[in-house]
């Protein structure tokens, strides 16, 4: 089964011939107002060492939750599966990169939110500041 690599926010992910290019990570949401809404990307890495799991189905959860505890964002739980066509039949490792578009996102409230990631079993958490933008004078 897949496990969690890495957890990171960004405002874009872009795919080019063999490598994703992760374009500015982001330290905090910053949207002009809150409330207000924000868009950004989440991207994660899935690796899997056991060979017999290849191609497997998975879940794959994200829900994203404000400082008060409240989901914001809860995709449900999702079926995922790698393509076991595309991997050499000597392969030790089972390799997933992935990213999910979070668009105009509602943002009430300013402090520490958390964004969840769950596959299957285990879940990584990220703490992710949400703070007014500076505005610039003149």
């Amino acid at each position: 089964m897949l496990s969690i690599g890495y957890l990171i926010i960004c405002e874009e992910v872009i795919p080019e011939k063999d490598q994703i290019i992760i374009r500015k990570p982001l330290a905090a949401l910053t949207p002009l107002n809150i409330p207000g809404n924000f868009s950004f990307k989440v991207a994660f890495s899935l690796h899997n060492l056991d060979k017999k799991d290849f191609g497997e189905e998975n879940k794959v959860r994200v829900i994203f939750k404000e400082p008060n505890g409240n989901n914001v964002i809860d995709t449900g739980e999702l079926q995922m599966r790698t393509n076991p066509d595309g991997r050499p039949d000597n392969a030790t490792v089972e390799i997933a990169e992935a990213d999910l578009s979070i668009n105009n996102v509602d943002l009430y409230h300013k402090g520490i939110y958390t964004l969840i990631l769950c596959v299957n079993d285990e879940s990584k958490e990220l703490k992710v500041p949400v703070i007014e933008r500076l505005k610039q004078n003149g």
